[in-house]
């Protein structure tokens, strides 16, 4: 929640094919050294693709720069940054609104991209380096059976 909040617009490259996205910080990450992560188009279920959904965010921000994850008021106005707390609760409202049995939470997108990423037949190693994981366990305890 608090890598998505941190994000500004500047720190997304868009290379056409995907983003590479600029992780500044990171509560496991003591030395601060940063990341960046490469996220790719959607080639199937385009209507769910987290990059083209970026895209069409940006296009309706006011300016290209500043907080990318902002709060919308009523009327439409953009407001200030998310707080990570938002990020929770937007997740679990859009989880009841889809008629989730689950109610799912903010750590349920890290644990789905541990999934997905698994589904896809990623090495452990290769799922550690984009879920920012250091430890295995805990990359097979989100992988499930």
């Amino acid at each position: 929640r608090s890598e998505l909040v941190a994000l500004d617009v500047d720190d997304l490259d868009d290379d056409g094919e995907g983003l590479l996205v600029r992780i500044r910080r990171s509560k496991s990450d003591q030395e601060r050294r940063g990341a960046i992560l490469y996220v790719p188009t959607a080639r199937e279920l385009l209507d769910v693709c987290a990059v083209r959904a970026v895209r069409a965010w940006i296009g309706d921000l006011t300016g290209p720069v500043g907080p990318l994850f902002r709060s919308v008021r009523k009327g439409g106005t953009m407001g200030g940054r998310l707080s990570d707390r938002a990020v929770d609760l937007v997740v679990r409202r859009m989880s009841r609104e889809v008629g989730g049995a689950v109610t799912f939470s903010a750590h349920s997108l890290r644990a789905g991209l541990v999934t997905t990423l698994a589904s896809t037949g990623r090495t452990e190693l290769e799922i550690m380096k984009q879920s920012r994981h250091k430890s295995s366990a805990m990359v097979e305890r989100m992988r499930g059976p």
